[in-house]
This record gives C-alpha cells, sequence and structure tokens, in this order.
C-alpha cells in the first residue's frame, strides 16, 4: 500500500515538471555545467604515484558584464528562489592532473591565471569547521587549484573563476579509529549477545510454562521485574509486540491514528528524497528547476510547512487521554506532589526517546564515514561526523532546533520542538488539573499566542512565512539562505496551534466517547457527506497555491498566522468525526491492521531515512541523469530500506530500552506511560 501511495505523490508531483520553465534550452546547455568532475578512482586507485588525492572545489565565477557567456550565466541565475546559481560551481579534480598545467606554467603565468580566493567567507569558514581533515591539503593545493582550473575554465569559457577548496581526499588516507568508534562496536556486540541470551533465556521460559499458556506465552506481559529485564532483548517477544493486534476500547476506537503516523512519515521522506538530489550532483540540473518551479509544486511547499502538525496534534492528544487516564493531579493536591508528578513524566519520557536518538548521534559520528566513499560522500556526511562529535550535546537535552548553527542530525529538529512542546503543555495540563477554573483563560490566551507569534515573527522581520523550495538551499545542506527555515519551521514557539487544539481535541473526545459508543452515525447520509468534504478539504488544502512575491509584510504575517493553524483546526476535526466511525471504506482502510507495524516503526523510521538517502545517492562519481522515473524508483527504495533499518532498530533497540524504563518505573503505582505493549498509539508521542 505505501509503495502505491509513493507511485500517486510521485505522479501528482512530477506530472507537471515534463512542461518546461519557460528558457531557452540551446542556450542552457551552453552554460558551465554545475558539476564538473574528474574520474575518482583512476586518480586514486590507478596512477602510478605513491600518493594520489583527489579534491572538490567550490567555484565562483567572477563577473564580466562584457561577456555574452557571463550574460547567459546572469541570465539564468537572477531567479535563485526557484533555479541554481549558475555561477556557483563544484569541481572534483584530480591533482596529479593539475600539477601538470602548474609546472607547464613559468611564474608570470601562474600570475597571470591566480584569480584568488572565494568571496563567500562565511562558506570558506564553514567548510574549514567541518573539513578538519583536509587543513594540509587546502594550503598546499589552493593556489595549484586555482591557477590550474582558472586556466582551463578561461579556454573554454573566456570567463574567471575564483576557487576555495572544500576538502581533498588522498589515495592512502583513513580514518583512525578512537574511543567513540570502539564505543559503537560494544554497543552493537552487546546488543546481539543480549538479544540472543535473553532469546534463549524466554524460549526456555515458555516450555516450562504450562501447555494452555504457550500459545499466546510471547504475548503476555511477565509479571516478575526480573524475568521482564532478563527478557527485555527477546526477539521473539518483541516482534510479537511489534505485529500484536490492539487491545481495549479506547486502543480500538484510535486504530485509524497508525494511518496517520504512517502517511506524514511518508510524506517527510518523500521531501527529504526529493530534496537531497538537490543536494548531490546532478547533469540535467533543468529538470530540477523545473520541478521547483513555484507553480508546479507549490503544494509541495505547503505540505512541508504543514505536515508536521499532524505529528503535533497526535502528540498532545495522546499526552492529554494518558494524563486524563492516569488522573495524577486533582484540585487538592499539594505543590510538591505536582512538582514531582511533572517530573517524573517527563523524565520518563526522556529516557524513552533518549537511547536510539543517542544510537543516531554515535553511529553519524563514527561508522558512517566509512560506509561509501566518492566526490560528494564527505561533502555529504563529514560535517555529521564533525557536528554529531562536537555537539551532540544539542541533540541529547533537544534544543538543537534553537541552536541550529553546527548541528547534526538537522532532521530531529522535530523531536526537539515536540519535547519542548510537551514539557510546556504538560505544565499546562498539571495547572489546569490543579485549578481547572483557570482553563479556559489558558486556552484562550494559549490560542491567541499561536496566531500572534508566527504572525509578529514574518511580520517583524520580513521573511517568508511557509520555507521555500529552494535549490540553493539544498546545494549547502542547509547551510546558506535558511532564515524562514530557522525562524518559523523549526522553533517550538511557532506550533503552538496545533499542540493546544490536540489537547482541546482530546478533551472533547473524553466528553464524546459515551455518547460515540451509544450513537452511531456511520452509514447515515449527510454525516458521511460531511466527513467526506473535511477530508477532501484537508488533503486539497495545500494543492491551493498562493503566490507569496512581492506581498507586504502585514498580509505575510497574517497568513503566517492562520495557515498552519486552521490546517491543524481540520486535522482535529477528522480526528473527532473520524472517532464517530465516519468515513465508509476509507474508515475501514485508515484502521487497517496492515498499519500497525508501520506505525509502531514509524519513530525509528524518522530518525534512520536520512541514513537511507545517504546510502542510496551520497557515492556516485558523475553526475547522475534525473528524470521522473529515477525519482519515483529512489523515493520508493528510500521507503524500502528505511523502514527495514527502522524495523531492526524497533526490535533490537527501542523496545529493549523501553522494556528496562517501564522496569525501572514499575515500583510506583501512579507510574505515567507504562504502556500496553499492545496498543496501536504507543511510540514516541506517548
Amino acid at each position: 500500500m505505501k509503495c502505491l501511495l509513493t507511485l500517486f505523490f510521485c505522479f501528482v508531483c512530477l506530472r507537471n515538471a515534463k512542461s518546461q520553465y519557460p528558457f531557452n534550452m540551446s542556450e542552457y546547455l551552453q552554460m558551465p555545467p554545475l558539476y564538473q568532475l574528474d574520474d575518482y578512482d583512476a586518480c586514486l586507485h590507478y596512477s602510478n604515484k605513491p600518493t594520489k588525492t583527489y579534491c572538490v572545489v567550490y567555484a565562483e565565477i567572477v563577473p564580466d558584464p562584457f561577456s555574452k557567456a557571463w550574460q547567459r550565466v546572469e541570465h539564468f541565475s537572477v531567479d535563485f528562489m526557484q533555479r541554481y546559481r549558475h555561477d556557483r560551481l563544484f569541481m572534483g579534480v584530480c591533482v596529479e592532473r593539475c600539477e601538470s598545467v602548474w609546472h607547464g606554467f613559468n611564474i608570470s603565468q601562474r600570475q597571470v591565471f591566480n584569480s584568488g580566493p572565494t568571496d563567500d567567507a562565511a562558506l570558506k569558514e564553514y567548510y574549514d569547521n567541518v573539513h578538519i581533515r583536509s587543513t594540509k591539503e587546502r594550503q598546499q593545493y589552493e593556489v595549484i587549484l586555482n591557477v590550474c582550473l582558472n586556466y582551463e575554465f578561461q579556454q573554454k569559457y573566456q570567463l574567471q573563476i575564483k576557487t576555495n577548496i572544500e576538502y581533498c581526499q588522498s589515495s592512502d588516507e583513513a580514518i583512525d579509529k578512537d574511543a567513540l568508534d570502539y564505543t559503537l562496536y560494544f554497543i552493537f556486540l552487546s546488543i546481539a549477545l543480549f538479544s540472543v541470551m535473553s532469546t534463549i533465556y524466554d524460549s526456555q521460559l515458555k516450555a516450562k510454562a504450562a501447555t494452555e499458556k504457550q500459545q499466546f506465552f510471547y504475548e503476555t506481559e511477565l509479571t516478575s521485574t526480573a524475568q521482564r529485564y532478563l527478557t527485555s532483548f527477546s526477539v521473539c517477544r518483541n516482534f510479537k509486540r511489534l505485529t500484536a493486534s490492539p487491545t481495549g476500547k479506547t486502543a480500538n476506537d484510535l486504530k485509524f491514528l497508525n494511518f496517520a503516523r504512517v502517511i506524514p512519515e511518508f510524506v517527510i521522506i518523500f521531501g527529504h528524497t526529493a530534496g537531497y538530489f538537490m543536494s548531490v550532483q546532478v547533469s540535467n540540473t533543468e529538470f530540477v528547476e523545473n520541478f521547483i518551479h513555484y507553480e508546479k509544486t507549490s503544494f509541495l511547499e505547503n505540505y512541508t510547512a504543514v505536515i508536521v502538525q499532524i505529528f503535533f496534534i497526535m502528540s498532545s492528544f495522546l499526552l492529554t487521554l494518558l494524563f486524563n487516564k492516569r488522573n495524577p493531579i486533582t484540585p487538592n493536591s499539594g505543590f510538591k506532589e505536582c512538582v514531582k508528578a511533572y517530573f517524573k513524566i517527563f523524565i520518563y519520557r526522556y529516557l524513552r526517546l533518549v537511547p536510539t536518538l543517542a544510537l543516531v548521534l554515535l553511529f553519524n559520528a563514527t561508522l558512517m564515514p566509512r560506509l561509501h566513499n566518492g566526490p560528494f560522500w564527505r561533502h555529504l556526511t563529514e560535517a555529521e561526523r564533525i557536528f554529531c562529535r562536537q555537539n551532540w550535546w544539542k541533540n541529547i537535552f533537544f534544543v538543537n532546533n534553537l541552536t541550529m548553527d553546527k548541528s547534526c542530525t538537522q532532521h530531529s529538529w522535530y523531536i526537539s520542538a515536540d519535547t519542548q512542546l510537551f514539557a510546556i503543555f504538560l505544565f499546562v495540563l498539571i495547572f489546569n488539573a490543579r485549578y481547572p477554573k483557570m482553563k479556559k483563560i489558558i486556552y484562550t490566551l494559549l490560542l491567541i499566542s499561536a496566531i500572534a507569534i508566527p504572525a509578529f515573527i514574518v511580520y517583524h522581520k520580513n521573511i517568508d512565512p511557509i520555507m521555500r523550495i529552494n535549490p540553493e538551499i539544498y546545494r549547502y545542506m542547509f547551510f546558506k539562505g535558511v532564515k524562514t527555515f530557522y525562524e518559523i519551521h523549526i522553533p517550538f514557539y511557532t506550533h503552538l496551534g496545533a499542540y493546544i487544539l490536540g489537547i482541546i481535541t482530546a478533551e472533547i473526545y473524553m466528553k464524546l466517547q459515551n455518547h460515540m459508543q451509544s450513537k452511531s452515525y456511520r452509514g447515515v447520509w449527510w454525516t458521511e457527506l460531511c466527513w467526506l468534504t473535511l477530508f477532501i478539504t484537508l488533503i486539497s488544502f495545500p494543492f491551493v497555491g498562493v503566490n507569496l512575491t512581492n506581498k507586504s509584510s502585514l498580509w505575510l504575517g497574517l497568513y503566517a498566522g492562520l495557515y498552519k493553524n486552521v490546517w491543524a483546526l481540520f486535522c482535529c476535526l477528522i480526528l473527532i468525526s473520524t472517532c464517530y466511525k465516519l468515513g465508509g471504506i476509507l474508515y475501514d482502510l485508515l484502521s487497517s491492521s496492515i498499519l500497525q507495524p508501520l506505525a509502531n516503526i514509524s519513530y525509528q523510521a524518522f530518525l534512520w531515512h536520512v541514513l537511507a538517502l545517504h546510502l542510496l545517492l551520497s557515492y556516485y562519481r558523475q553526475p547522475m541523469y534525473l528524470n521522473t522515473p529515477i525519482l519515483v524508483y529512489f523515493v520508493i527504495l528510500s521507503l524500502l530500506i528505511t523502514n527495514l533499518i527502522a524495523f531492526f532498530m524497533t526490535i533490537f533497540v527501542e523496545y529493549p530500552s523501553t522494556e528496562i524504563v517501564n522496569c525501572l518505573c514499575r515500583k510506583s503505582k501512579d507510574n505515567f506511560g507504562r504502556r500496553n505493549n499492545k496498543s496501536p498509539v504507543t511510540s514516541h508521542q506517548d
């Protein structure tokens, strides 16, 4: 089913890509290609020199108003919000070739062709911070490569270029193993040993159990804390947890939320895959520019802005249900009791999130750079290696969305934002439980803030209200031109609306729950029609393209304040109406048991999907040709690999660590969040 949905979204997204962006293709092809790469393997492995070196160089074309070649480049680069800057190039250079050119010049010729470093000092500083391993080579070959490449570029295009070496790779270079590497190897070995021993022990317990209990032994929770510890890594038990059907009235009512966890994950992976193609070397860059033409892909930009609202709504919805089910605070609770409940709940959630997140950081810092090689491998992965070593604390303490500079695993900004919102609204729930008369006032203030904060930020800073798809952003892996991303897309305070609406929806659900059981509207034509109208409106909402160009700051601020919140409101209306089992065959599809395992691995899929993209796309030696079938193929392949990795990480890491945390908290009678493993809504959002 996921593959069919993938094909549908890709078709809708790309069917218009064939219609050309209005430009002269013959002139376009006369421009210098954005990526020019020497043969990587021939340079490093098939040369007679003892030590061979391959460098990736960033180049800027020097403007020449009298040159037709420059006029062509300038014309095609002026709309850099929808096109590449064709005066910014990446070149892969075999140093041995350029040394031959260098030695063929005398001193005066070298001076003539030495155009100096690039003007983008910030990018140079960024590369200096990331590619620490190449500091010596950059100093050694900077001038040689500048002279060589400038000479060749002038011969072909009659234009000058300034260059800056991003990094160099030597044939005999290897990454030295350190304590972090051995720590990761030790963890993997320990997980393997624990899994084998725990599985054997669990099978022995099953053999000793009564005959009538053996059939459902792995589905049954053990009563002994010691046995739960010892079977936490049991592969058989964890596999049953992954595939088990939900039990309980509320769990069955909310089975459709599995769809809401799986489909946004798919959309995110689809969007990141499409964006990743803007980061790698592509030969036919006109395809990418056609693809991101605003009028063709406004829906993708809109979905990028709103899709995570579904996760925030589910997070707050489930938080409210669990909080009211446990009921840890009453109007008679004291201050110490409130503080104790707050930290107990928050720490429990923190301990459930951290183990697999820490493993991702450790993997990116150690093993991932060793998995492949190629001209662009370090361009796309070295920042992860360096920043995960230097700034891991940003992710572990869930603040990387507030300090994205030099942070790793950037897509985990959502987890940090969700944790921050969880911390804030957990306080709100405790306060409301202690002072119930203040609830309406607090909710009103929060709803006003949810609209006012993003509106004020956009109006005051005069930025786009949604993150535009810009190829230049992806070329530098979100290093350049990301003001909207930093200011609007990732801070927790721009997502208050989804969270507070999720809480209100949960309270409405709890009040109507008895009515839902006694009164059925399923099959009634007017209720089904209302549900279908809501559903179509919800999925069509982002397809309504709004031209944000040359709009006033006041209008953009109003748009920023309302757009995501209106989408979130429609999501909540759909959520409540679906609780009444409206939707006919669509409800049956949303509640399908096939989605249960996919929903259970969605957290791991989100964490590890960027690794799948690195493995699929970062090792190519030459610029790759891109078209619609190839993009569809890679989207499907990335989904398959992502979910395969997520399956193993859920079985071997997430479930064991969660069970250990549950055992640690078991002695507390009011333990919040101890989950029924068969619940369809148990994930990191709990």
